[in-house]
């Protein structure tokens, strides 16, 4: 049997950086990167394993209806067979992006270990998990981020789960506890405190740390604000969000991404008040992670002040008056209302919207001319590495 990495983490522990970093650097012969759609893995991986769950994964499949989505599994799942069968030939360790593998169900997991398997390959999992009130908070501002319609609900939804310990009970079920390589995430640990070094040491990649890509890093309370507005106020006005936009309109929206990570603020913080049910629930789970992973797992790693964060999606909707400053500064428009003013954000997400391109023209540009060079590239990859 030949070894196959699998590379998953709970979300927002840094597997983008790592696979962004593994596709544009990697030169250790030894490994090659597989999964290399314009989601990385998670495309590829969730058409493949979880095609049925179209809803929950529509953010990986813009432009894809439920009816396409069997073509679409058959094509990824032959896809990978290709990729696996040309590693064997050249004796290569092949590294599969599987961070969506925690959505997965049993049945779905077992069904890409025995894909695996059934081509040759002994399945080692690599994977992070991140403090769960650091995790909570970076996955809400990614959902603002990417556009989801129901972003607070859904924050809501996931302190009522508590998929931790089962998850990491599957996966030392299906795999192995010991195929299974779990870490804490906690940058301290990491060599020079990088995710991309650290992993590429547990997996025995050689990988020079001055071609490591920094990508997807979470946004501040301020910018997530600014994006909230605008969402809402799309929503709000029957308009598209990123999962349905057309090209132009999801370049705008990449491209404010982008301007917003200037915006000063401090991080995005949850209320103890909101969270209390969740980190005592967590509290459970702590000795069989320590026991699992061999150190500390605190509810979270970060510096938090008393009576610190947000308690309620309104009070995303208020605004101090240095960010209304950036925000008319670069718009060009006055807002005309008080950061506390219940009817400013809205106010504020239709001024983002009539943003255009125009103004952000060097950050619509790279973004433009990054895209095409990315798609190009993976297309590339893809058709001489499957020779």
């Amino acid at each position: 049997m030949h070894e196959c990495i699998l590379l998953i983490g709970i979300p927002k522990t840094g597997t983008t950086a790592i696979q962004s970093s593994l596709f544009e650097s990697l030169r250790d012969k030894r490994f090659r990167l597989i999964t290399l759609d314009s989601y990385f893995g998670n495309r590829t991986m969730l058409a493949a394993f979880m095609p049925t769950e179209f809803e929950r994964a529509s953010i990986f499949f813009r432009g894809v209806g439920p009816d396409q989505m069997q073509s679409l599994r058959s094509s990824a799942t032959a896809y990978l067979d290709r990729r696996l069968r040309a590693a064997r030939r050249s004796g290569q360790v092949p590294i599969i992006s599987a961070e969506m593998i925690w959505t997965f169900s049993e049945e779905q997991i077992r069904t890409l270990a025995g894909f695996l398997t059934d081509r040759g390959f002994r399945p080692k999992v690599y994977g992070y998990i991140r403090a769960p009130l650091d995790m909570l908070e970076s996955v809400f501002q990614q959902k603002i981020r990417v556009g989801r319609t129901d972003a607070w609900k859904e924050l809501l939804g996931m302190m009522g789960r508590r998929p931790l310990r089962r998850g990491i009970s599957v996966l030392d079920d299906v795999f192995g506890e010991a195929s299974v390589d779990l870490k804490y995430f906690d940058p301290d640990f990491f060599p020079g405190r990088c995710v991309v070094m650290d992993f590429c040491d547990r997996a025995g990649i050689e990988f020079d740390g001055g071609k490591v890509i920094r990508v997807n890093e979470s946004l501040n309370l301020n910018a997530t604000k600014f994006l909230h507005a605008i969402g809402t106020h799309r929503i709000t006005q029957g308009k598209s969000m990123p999962f349905s936009m057309t090209a132009t309109e999801l370049l705008k929206w990449e491209s404010l991404v982008h301007v917003l990570k200037a915006v000063p603020g401090p991080s995005l913080r949850l209320h103890s008040s909101l969270t209390s049910n969740f980190a005592e629930a967590f509290k459970a789970e702590q000795p069989v992670l320590e026991k699992r992973l061999g150190r500390s797992t605190p509810s979270t790693l970060a510096v938090r002040r008393n009576d610190e964060g947000i308690r309620s999606e309104a009070e995303l909707g208020s605004f101090d008056r240095d960010t209304l400053d950036w925000l008319e500064d670069f718009t060009g428009e006055r807002v005309g209302r008080d950061g506390q003013d219940p009817e400013v954000a809205p106010v504020v997400g239709e001024m983002l919207d009539r943003v255009s391109i125009l103004r952000m023209p060097a950050v619509s540009v790279k973004i433009a001319r990054d895209r095409l060079r990315l798609k190009a590239k993976r297309q590339f990859k893809k058709t001489v590495w499957c020779l």
